[in-house]
């Protein structure tokens, strides 16, 4: 295994996939390929792993990793919303369990270049796909003050979004904001300089908005639940508070077996749950594995299965 992305609790998903031989499984967020190869390799001789990513350096790593498997291994460049049309272009028409490892990986992380950390000074672009043309430069210099207090507070959760929307507005009128390192120069001068976990908030907040990453996982946990078949497991790893909410709201509404009001006398609505939920709590990753990749310290694993 490479150094591209430690895999965050591959024992724990493996077993909440309840992978086996023969079965069909994706990961929509493949990644450097950690959990996607090892699926391949524990389905074989005759299992499908569908693995999807948007990153062009993911696709190239896992390809170059994924010759040898005696299973089928199909390997798409796309969003992970968009997994179903891979799905019907390789004629598979139902799957038995998916992975979602949310978030930025730790390769994106490390490439300075892509601008999604505020440690390293390069072009504020912070895009998961090169080929989309929104970047965090064009929100931050080109978005009404309004919408970037808007990412501020409902992507970054960032306390006062609006006075840190009006700096930016200001500070743009007489020189544009280009690269990570005018930006975090910027807040460290109005707010003198910020704590690590605030910087990681407002970068959040742009690069959610850069990659409409909510909006995505909202449409592929319905997938994942149109696509499955019976007994199939949903999978799901997220690494802070906005991601974690939709999956819990999400499970949580597609368990439910009633949503009559308290004082009917009996059921009217006739809704069937289509999940059971596997994990209680989430599952999180143990003190050893933390030590190891500091990056399992946030993750929150949910397990659900196909009814």
């Amino acid at each position: 295994m490479s150094n591209y992305h430690v895999p965050v609790m591959l024992k724990e998903c493996l077993e909440g996939l309840h992978v086996r031989p023969g079965a069909v499984f994706v990961d929509c967020t493949m990644g450097g390929g950690g959990h996607f190869l090892e699926i391949a390799k524990q389905i074989e001789p005759d299992g499908v792993a569908i693995g999807v990513d948007r990153d062009a350096d993911a696709i190239a790593e896992v390809t170059a990793k994924s010759e040898g498997f005696s299973s089928r291994v199909i390997i798409e460049r796309t969003p992970f919303s968009g997994f179903p049309e891979v799905l019907k272009k390789h004629k598979i028409s139902g799957i038995d369990g998916v992975l979602m490892d949310l978030g930025v990986s730790s390769h994106q992380f490390d490439e300075g270049a892509r601008g999604f950390s505020y440690r390293a000074d390069s072009h504020l672009d912070m895009r998961m796909d090169t080929r989309n043309n929104l970047t965090a430069e064009i929100i931050i210099n080109e978005y009404s003050e309004e919408s970037i207090t808007e990412i501020l507070r409902d992507y970054g959760e960032v306390q006062n979004p609006r006075r840190m929307a009006k700096l930016l507005v200001e500070s743009r009128n007489s020189r544009s904001i280009r690269t990570t390192g005018e930006l975090v120069t910027l807040l460290n001068e109005e707010y003198g300089f910020l704590k690590n976990g605030v910087l990681s908030k407002v970068f959040q907040g742009f690069r959610i908005a850069v990659n409409g990453e909510l909006d995505e996982l909202k449409s592929a946990l319905e997938s994942s639940v149109e696509w499955m078949n019976p007994g199939g497991r949903l999978v799901i790893m997220s690494y802070h508070s906005l991601e974690d909410r939709i999956v819990k709201q999400f499970i949580r509404d597609k368990t439910v077996d009633c949503i009559c009001p308290p004082h009917f006398p009996q059921c009217r609505c006739d809704v069937k749950p289509t999940l059971k939920l596997i994990t209680r709590k989430p599952v999180e990753a143990g003190a050893d594995e933390v030590v190891r990749n500091v990056r399992a310290r946030s993750a929150k694993l949910r397990i659900a299965e196909r009814l």
